[in-house]
């Protein structure tokens, strides 16, 4: 936005190398490295100094770009991460942040780098409590900080005794040299040609009818390109979703929640459209609104939703609102299946135990928020953005539009972070036709408060019923899952359906009978979150199971002893069978935990161990690999790389079919223009799924090359195999290179194609067979403070089933990754409403688990036994760090002061009172 204020000359020295130049005094340090200095390795996150991503040092000292007025660099020495490498030679810290995997996303990492430089420079041989305190202004959102720590702890090393280790190339990930540089291009780093600038006006009201809109004021306000409103979207069909196509790219007659998004502007800068946004006048009529699952299921509340769109059509595409779900308020799915005959097995029980239990709405936060840009060419439009769903995003786009599908090109440059946030379709149709209108590339950026706004992990209530033998096994269970989605439904149908099929855990139970009902609420909509909706009634089932222990005077961990399946076992009839042993896990986290040890007053340990199909059930996942006249791999596959390590474990998997090294074999960049399909990166299916299309897509090259060599030799196929860029047979040696030449030609490609594709099956429960179960055991020793009601985390223990690890390093830094989410989750994330507003969007108030909030002692533990249905017995494990954290944590709390609490989070308050009312 123009600006009277006269321009600040200033010198400073940046990087080493002294700069002279003009800056507007309102201009952000970070806002001036990124835009005006072209230094993007300094991220721009939370806004508010708190996250750290923007951290530089300004003499020597962290500070915060993103709320510093770069005019106040003058004079002083300024460090970017740009800086701190000798050219092609890594400085000891980012050589030991990669050696120790101390990244995943590689958002943090910049200024996780720079803020260890500071320390190391004042402290160069610090203790972990140094390194906690001083790192506890830098949030990772996906290592869990271990592999931080022992990063710093490496580079302390490197830096006092000048030592020089040489790289395990083949040892680590692939893409920590980039990170580590901070030279990834996120989709915020992107320009295009005469770019504009998206802002969204979102709803102030939880639910309202829109009477008027006028954006005349904004449009003429000079610099606004473009304004859409629901006036601009006549001319298509603007709902989309995953499920239920329930959500429009703008509210067209109601907003259904605060931040629904109501209006979007295309301008020339960021400010402008800013600006413009409050020149757009919305009128409302106010409607009563529901913020709690209660009070959206009362009988006489008022319908979010009708059951029909807008448009007057019936939902698309899947059998959400069946007549069971019409019977309830505000419900947009119900899920429902049982075995055996539930109430005979409650008359045979000696006991039936009856409870609720709650999960609150909790927010992702990824560092990177959401972002897309859009850009028109005729009828062609291409869309960049931060997805784990692109081709999902280009089907409803296409479907929108009515546009034939290859009109629609979607591309993934590097993201920072998704836990589930970034899946399916967000703003990619917004922006689409927000340049469709302008006629122009616009990129639109969300805030922090925006992405709190714009989806979450649903709040659940499940109730659950659960009759007993005198012998101690589990004869019956019924339960009721009630999934909060939100305003729209998003994945909570999908939500809902898992966590109705999952309730029962992985417990040998003969009679069940389970309901899960998807309701709609005036409160942000709901996706998936890790887990989806495991974590929710883990909470609830085992947290049971210890107070059924309880209850009956039985030892706990016995008792799940009794009940546990074990290899082989039928989690469902017709379903692929349990391929781990329970047991032998929950054997190994009890004895790592110290069970049956005595402990010290106020000090308690809890087990928790949780079961989940993972892989997903409709899953498509296609590779492509291809060897060109030069020998160079090249490897085509649409698992988008969000920090999870999987591109690093997908070109090993096809170094290990073509006797390469993973470094020699090229990954194509994620577009869908020359990507073949994947149904998108979610359910931990990256190293399983789609690392079994890659490595049949490098065996069909490996036999073509092999026909090939036998063709130019005559002999027989079973003497040759592929080793450093060759065929190879005896001392003899065909270069691949010349392979190719002899099968395609002077220009050719031998390429090879590779598919997975889950089998529909109708008379399985869930459509399909689960690829493979993701299991998860924890247990957590921890002390409580009665003064307080604080809970400290003495020690934990997690075990997850890796199958085979095709990235051991990567592996144990999920595992922790995802534990730290659960360890937020049980102590104290939620999101709050006051009035139907949000009151805690962004990190002002809205608390994300630090480096200091790990527990004292952290064991991990991989079990390899080569069970999975991946290359080389590989199965999922990304998830299975959080399932079991919160249920453990609570009924550590109960057994170290005998409370008992249902509802998470486990805050010290929550704690003080319960420990209050015992006391009385």
């Amino acid at each position: 936005m123009s600006t009277s204020l006269e321009q600040k000359s200033i010198r400073f020295q940046l990087n080493g190398q002294w700069r002279d130049t003009t800056v507007q005094p309102q201009r952000l340090l970070a806002d001036f490295l990124r835009d005006e200095l072209n230094l993007k390795g300094t991220r721009v996150s939370c806004d508010v100094q708190v996250c750290g991503a923007c951290t530089v040092l300004v003499d020597g000292n962290p500070v915060s770009a993103c709320t510093t007025p770069a005019f106040e660099i003058d004079g002083k020495s300024l460090l970017t991460i740009e800086g701190l490498a000798d050219g092609d030679k890594l400085h000891p810290i980012q050589q030991a942040f990669w050696q120790e995997g101390g990244f995943e996303c590689g958002y943090c990492t910049p200024g996780m780098i720079l803020s260890t430089y500071a320390l190391l420079a004042k402290t160069p041989n610090p203790t972990d409590e140094e390194i906690k305190h001083h790192l506890a202004s830098n949030i990772c959102r996906c290592t869990g900080y271990v592999s931080i720590i022992a990063a710093v702890k490496r580079a302390a090393d490197l830096l006092r005794t000048k030592a020089t280790q040489p790289l395990d190339r083949e040892r680590l990930r692939l893409d920590g040299a980039e990170k580590v540089r901070g030279a990834p291009i996120y989709t915020a780093d992107l320009q295009r040609p005469g770019m504009l600038y998206a802002k969204i006006l979102r709803s102030p009201l939880p639910h309202a009818v829109i009477r008027r809109i006028d954006a005349k004021a904004a449009e003429q306000l000079p610099g606004v390109v473009a304004v859409l409103t629901r006036d601009d979207l006549k001319d298509i069909n603007p709902y989309f979703g995953p499920l239920v196509k329930d959500q429009a790219i703008l509210a067209m007659q109601k907003v259904r929640y605060e931040g629904d998004p109501v209006a979007a502007v295309a301008a020339e800068s960021v400010e402008i459209a800013e600006a413009a946004l409050k020149l757009i006048q919305v009128d409302y009529d106010e409607l009563p609104a529901l913020l709690s699952l209660d009070e959206s299921v009362a009988a006489d509340a008022p319908q979010i939703h009708d059951y029909t769109s807008e448009h007057g059509e019936k939902f698309p595409g899947y059998p959400s609102v069946d007549e069971e779900a019409k019977r309830h308020r505000n419900t947009s799915f119900h899920f429902g299946w049982q075995k055996g005959d539930v109430a005979k097995g409650f008359a045979e029980s000696v006991r039936v135990f009856e409870h609720s239990f709650y999960f609150s709405k909790v927010a992702h936060y990824s560092l990177e928020p959401h972002l897309a840009l859009a850009e028109w060419n005729g009828d062609f439009v291409t869309v960049w953005s931060s997805t784990q769903h692109p081709f999902l995003a280009q089907q409803e786009i296409a479907e929108m539009l009515d546009m034939p599908r290859d009109k629609v090109r979607v591309i993934v440059p590097w993201v920072g972070g998704a836990y589930g946030n970034k899946n399916h379709t967000k703003f990619e149709p917004l922006i689409t036709m927000l340049a469709r209108k302008a006629q122009r590339p616009v990129f639109l950026a969300l805030t922090a408060e925006d992405t709190f706004r714009t989806v979450s992990k649903p709040a659940m209530r499940v109730r659950i019923k659960t009759g007993v033998s005198k012998d101690g096994l589990i004869i019956a269970r019924e339960s009721v899952a009630h999934v909060d989605s939100g305003a729209y439904s998003d994945a909570g149908p999908r939500v809902c359906q898992k966590a109705a099929f999952r309730v029962h855990g992985p417990y040998v139970i003969p009679n069940i009978k389970s309901d899960g009902y998807a309701v709609y609420t005036n409160t942000v909509p709901a996706g998936a979150f890790r887990g989806m909706g495991t974590p929710q009634v883990v909470w609830a089932y085992e947290s049971q199971m210890d107070m059924i222990a309880h209850e009956m005077g039985w030892d706990a961990v016995e008792f799940s002893m009794k009940n546990l399946m074990t290899v082989g076992h039928d989690f469902c009839p017709g379903d692929t069978p349990v391929d781990c042993d329970m047991k032998e896990g929950l054997r190994r986290v009890a004895k790592e935990i110290g069970w049956g040890e005595k402990l010290e007053p106020d000090c308690g340990i809890g087990v928790s161990c949780a079961l989940k199909d993972g892989g997903g059930n409709y899953k498509v996942s296609e590779a492509r690999v291809e060897v060109n006249t030069d020998g160079k791999v090249t490897l085509f596959e649409g698992t988008v790389e969000i920090g999870q390590g999987a591109n690093t474990a997908l070109r090993k998997i096809a170094a290990q079919e073509l006797g390469l090294t993973a470094n020699e074999v090229a990954l194509a960049p994620l577009d869908t223009a020359h990507t073949p399909l994947d149904f998108g990166t979610y359910a931990s299916s990256g190293t399983t799924v789609m690392g079994l299309a890659v490595q049949r897509a490098a065996q069909s090259v490996k036999a073509q090359l092999i026909e090939g060599a036998t063709q130019m030799t005559a002999r027989s196929d079973a003497d040759y195999s592929l080793r450093d860029g060759f065929v190879r047979f005896g001392e003899t040696a065909l270069s691949t290179a010349d392979v190719v030449r002899h099968l395609k030609g002077a220009n050719g490609v031998v390429a090879g194609h590779g598919r997975y594709e889950s089998t529909k099956d109708p008379n399985i429960l869930m459509g399909a067979k689960a690829p493979f179960w993701e299991v998860s055991w924890g247990a957590a020793k921890i002390k409580v403070d009665r003064d307080t009601g604080q809970i400290k985390i003495v020690k934990f223990v997690t075990i997850a089933d890796a199958g085979k690890a095709i990235n051991p390093q990567q592996c144990h830094t999920q595992e922790v990754g995802a534990l730290v989410q659960g360890i937020g989750q049980a102590f104290f994330e939620k999101t709050e409403y006051e009035n139907g507003v949000m009151v805690n969007p962004g990190l002002i108030n809205y608390r994300v688990p630090n480096v200091k909030d790990l527990p004292e002692e952290l064991v991990t533990i991989l079990f390899e036994n080569g069970n999975g249905p991946g290359p080389y017995g590989a199965k999922g494990m990304g998830e299975s760090g959080l399932l079991t954290v919160p249920s453990a944590i609570g009924n550590a709390l109960f057994n170290a002061v005998g409370v008992r609490l249902t509802e998470l989070p486990l805050t010290p308050e929550k704690v003080w009172r319960a420990l209050a009312a015992k006391d009385k």
